[in-house]
């Protein structure tokens, strides 16, 4: 009989990427089951000091419920820790999710005797979002809040944001010292000391921020930074300079090795629209009250595009359908100064509908 180990062992040989982004978020939901912990610790309090027997059982059973669910996400991590494949030692960045033993200035010199890095230039001015997989992949500069800001690689780009965002006096890094949101099982991504290697400070402060992380996990650290800071991470855009994941899979010999390419046929729909939208989004498109209106409506996103929600809406509280389900993407897109969230209830047979109407759009872009 299978067994959920099997399962990790599965996605941990044939999907790395994907193993990662489950142990990157397991860190973080273990983290809000903790904040939910401790508030439900308060509840009860307030419901002994009141003798509210019944609210006080009931408010245990939540928290007994809720650890019995924390065990079970420990489990995941529990695997991943104790079926590590090398012998490296255990230091605390060995287990921070997405984490990989040699850095990717260290790959690339494996590399630069025999390989020609031009063929792995990639466009340059096309924009990326924070949820993309950046595994292998070089950044050149970011955009936030419409300015360009270039960058010498992804540690360079943590730093960099952090001392934009250290600017702002809506919160402080020192108050992301001691959240709970910001720490793992085995390392704070904020800290008062230096650790050699690991991590740097921010400017005009005395917090140092982990810096020993993967390409992935420094985008998903980023995006969590801007949160906490009440920041829109869909302002913050991604440009990179080469994609060298072909380097990491097939015969290592560089003749066989080829750029790997993916054709819109080849790629979801649901990641096709989230792209496109994202690349008109940077581009600063203005639509025209008609548009927006069409885009507003159901029965007129039906005619246009074949789907049975509207494709824009813009109320946050819209997203969920009468039964709780989501049917349009948490993260916002801003067009027209204005946020709006996209039906995420995307179909194959979709895909040349949407095509056709982002080629029309994309003729009006200047």
């Amino acid at each position: 009989m299978i067994n959920i180990d099997d399962v990790y062992a599965y996605l941990g040989e044939n999907e790395p990427d994907i193993a990662n982004s489950i142990c990157y978020a397991s860190e973080w939901l273990l983290s809000k089951i903790d904040e939910a912990i401790e508030a439900l610790k308060e509840r009860r309090i307030t419901a002994a000091s009141n003798d509210n027997d019944e609210e006080y059982e009931r408010l245990k059973n939540y928290r007994d419920k809720l650890k019995e669910y924390k065990r079970d996400i420990n489990k995941y991590l529990n695997y991943v820790e104790s079926n590590s494949s090398d012998d490296r030692d255990s230091t605390p960045s060995q287990f921070i999710p997405g984490f990989e033993s040699d850095s990717d200035i260290a790959q690339d010199e494996m590399y630069q005797e025999k390989v020609d890095y031009a063929k792995y230039a990639v466009d340059s001015s096309k924009p990326h979002t924070l949820n993309e997989n950046y595994t292998h992949k070089k950044i050149c500069r970011f955009m936030y809040n419409g300015t360009k800001y270039n960058v010498t690689d992804w540690t360079d780009a943590l730093i960099k944001i952090c001392n934009i965002l250290v600017k702002k006096p809506k919160k402080t890094f020192e108050t992301l010292i001691d959240s709970p949101n910001f720490k793992g099982r085995k390392i704070s991504y904020f800290g008062s000391k230096y650790v050699k290697d690991k991590n740097m400070k921010i400017d005009g402060t005395n917090v140092y921020v982990w810096t020993n992380l993967s390409t992935n996990a420094i985008a998903d650290l980023i995006q969590k930074i801007l949160i906490a800071f009440n920041e829109n991470p869909g302002d913050f855009y991604v440009y990179l300079k080469a994609d060298y994941t072909p380097l990491h899979y097939g015969d290592s010999k560089q003749e066989q090795i080829r750029p790997i390419t993916l054709s819109n046929d080849e790629e979801k729909i649901g990641k096709h629209v989230q792209k496109c939208m994202r690349e008109l989004e940077a581009k600063q498109y203005h639509f025209t009250h008609n548009e927006l209106l069409a885009l507003l409506n159901v029965q007129e996103s039906k005619k246009i595009f074949g789907i049975t929600y509207p494709f824009f809406t813009d109320n946050k509280s819209k997203i969920y359908d009468k039964n709780g389900h989501i049917r349009f993407w948490k993260e916002p897109f801003r067009f027209n100064g204005k946020y709006y969230y996209i039906t995420s209830q995307w179909f194959d047979h979709n895909r040349e509908k949407f095509d056709a109407w982002f080629k029309g759009i994309n003729r009006n872009v200047r």
